[in-house]
């Protein structure tokens, strides 16, 4: 089943519906403080792939109708709203992995494999950051050693979410040596007995999300299962740009619950003999919260339309588009906290774990100091 819509302008109200019915119907047991299990994981997966999630925005992209990552955007901004380490997870798997194969293999050896990730009946992660390789993407010490007919890839990768069940990882390595920039990917079995994984750390946010290293010991890896044509690194950068915009649906999420559960209490707590939505004070907090609330939803509108009308997204543009959405995200949950006073603080109300798990934001996928540098080198360029 692929999830469709005939009309574009009913596009984004029928999705949050359908989101909205799903994660009430299958999120609901899954808590937020404690790492999702493997079997219930997998089983979550295979939903979103017979709900036609995994791949929303392919038929949309072919068919012409509407914006193809915008419809995306949207499955991780309500999944967000309902459980944020799902749908850090749910992005992974789909932006980081699928995304790219579905669009970029060429190989039909591999056409199995990737409908089993498709379809959500294989788990998948994407390896890149390393534990003196994070930012720093190219001081990774991953390497792919071509012999005749195989590759032999050794080295470490960390922070990989997924990564304790993956059954398949998209690996990023040096070709050759430590030293060089050549760099490849490949879509690799986490079966092989020279692979182990460790189990789910444990994080201060995102806990719901299975995060964890993956070792490869020599690991020998057919050619045909390297997905780039030679250009590793130009659709590392490409695929950077696509997931930075794409995480930034994730603060949006997180705001989405955050303003709601605010305004909603506001209006039943009461001090000094009325509500706190009459108090001149929280009506100043609430105007703020508001305020760069709906600013990075119209930050993100402008940046997917961008990548519709243009089918790329500038560096600098999905970097501050992340970048704003993410430290918005932190600040709202501060102030949501802040306003519900000692209640706030308490785990009851889930308001304090969406605070830990916006903080991700400013760090995943290339934290913020690494985003401003970014920013200022592609705007100063001569």
């Amino acid at each position: 089943m692929a999830f469709t819509i005939d009309d574009p302008k009913t596009e984004q109200a029928t999705l949050a519906k359908t989101i909205a019915k799903f994660c009430y119907e299958r999120l609901t047991d899954i808590p937020k403080n404690q790492t999702c299990t493997e079997d219930r994981f997998r089983e979550l997966l295979r939903s979103f792939g017979e709900m036609g999630f995994i791949d929303a925005h392919i038929p949309i992209a072919r068919s012409g109708l509407g914006q193809p990552l915008s419809l995306q955007w949207h499955i991780i901004r309500n999944i967000s709203k309902h459980n944020p380490g799902i749908a850090l997870s749910y992005l992974a798997h789909t932006i980081l992995v699928c995304h790219l194969l579905l669009q970029k293999n060429t190989d039909k050896a591999l056409n199995s494999i990737i409908e089993q990730i498709q379809q959500g009946n294989a788990i998948a992660c994407c390896c890149i950051s390393e534990a003196n390789a994070g930012s720093d993407i190219f001081s990774m010490k991953t390497t792919a050693i071509e012999m005749e007919n195989h590759y032999i890839l050794d080295g470490e990768k960390c922070w990989i979410t997924n990564a304790p069940y993956a059954d398949y990882a998209l690996v990023y390595a040096k070709i050759g040596s430590t030293t060089t920039k050549k760099m490849g990917i490949f879509l690799v079995d986490c079966k092989n007995p020279a692979i182990h994984r460790s189990q789910p750390l444990n994080k201060i946010g995102m806990k719901s999300s299975p995060t964890g290293s993956i070792y490869f010991n020599k690991v020998a890896i057919p050619k045909n299962n390297r997905v780039d044509s030679g250009n590793g690194k130009d659709l590392l950068f490409e695929q950077l740009n696509v997931e930075r915009l794409m995480l930034a649906a994730g603060p949006i999420g997180i705001m989405d619950y955050c303003f709601d559960e605010t305004l909603q209490y506001i209006k039943t707590r009461r001090q000094f003999s009325q509500p706190l939505s009459k108090q001149p004070v929280i009506q100043a907090k609430i105007a703020d919260m508001w305020t760069i609330y709906q600013a990075s939803i119209a930050y993100c509108e402008k940046a997917l339309e961008h990548d519709h009308r243009h089918q790329s997204i500038p560096a600098e543009l999905a970097a501050s588009c992340y970048l704003f959405s993410s430290e918005s995200a932190v600040k709202l949950a501060e102030e949501a906290i802040q306003t519900h006073g000692a209640n706030g603080y308490m785990d009851e109300l889930k308001i304090g774990q969406y605070w830990q798990d916006a903080k991700l934001y400013t760090i995943g996928g290339g934290s913020n100091e690494i985003r401003r540098w970014l920013i200022g080198r592609k705007l100063t360029a001569y």
